[in-house]
């Protein structure tokens, strides 16, 4: 169920209330649209209420079915982790290597930033796959920024991000760690992670500058 249309109505009333509050205060009915107010107000307590009961409840049922569930994918979750930081290192490596090799020969090296976009495609054997719309085919995507993960790329020892949660008995790369704890919402099962067959990553590089008049 998604949260958005759980509350859709309630925040129309809410918005009622500020509107009529708005007509009554353009007439200098002061009285009313404090009253108003405070209806709206109660409203809006309601609504966040009702996130905050809904979230807390979304992330308990989900960490619960991770948690129950990874032992029978953990196989195949760890062939896809390996691939997932066989990714990470290279695209890691080929960012280090354009900054270390094009950017800090450049006087406005502060000026360029990179945008890593990491797009998961469903195969072709999915029974939800088209061939009419190959966008359609992206499952879920994620996007870095100007770098993939915190840690220093060669360091090795420090690449697991093993949730509390989700502890799995192979070093979880960030990419992995990731795609089940930074994706929103948190809508993907871990079979439906499997699901994926193919990965684009894009790597974009904009160069800024600024003006002062």
């Amino acid at each position: 169920m998604c949260c958005g249309n759980l509350i859709k109505d309630d925040i129309s009333i809410a918005k009622e209330f500020l509107d009529e509050a708005n007509n009554a205060l353009k007439k200098d009915q002061y009285i009313k649209a404090s009253r108003k107010i405070e209806h709206a107000i109660e409203e809006i307590k309601k609504i966040k209420d009702s996130i905050n009961n809904f979230v807390k409840k979304e992330f308990h049922e989900k960490a619960m079915n991770f948690f129950e569930d990874i032992k029978e994918y953990e196989p195949h979750l760890q062939a896809f982790n390996d691939i997932l930081k066989n990714i990470q290192d290279e695209t890691s490596k080929e960012v280090k290597d354009i900054i270390e090799t094009q950017l800090l020969q450049k006087e406005f090296i502060k000026n360029y930033i990179f945008d890593i976009n990491f797009a998961f495609y469903i195969g072709e054997d999915d029974s939800e796959y088209t061939e009419d719309d190959l966008d359609s085919n992206i499952l879920f995507e994620l996007n870095c920024g100007h770098t993939i993960t915190p840690k220093e790329i060669n360091d090795e020892e420090l690449d697991d991000y093993n949730d509390p949660l989700v502890m799995t008995a192979f070093k979880q790369c960030y990419l992995f760690h990731s795609i089940y704890h930074h994706i929103y919402p948190h809508a993907l099962s871990w079979k439906d992670i499997l699901r994926v067959k193919k990965i684009d990553v894009e790597i974009q590089m904009k160069h800024k500058k600024h003006y002062k008049l």
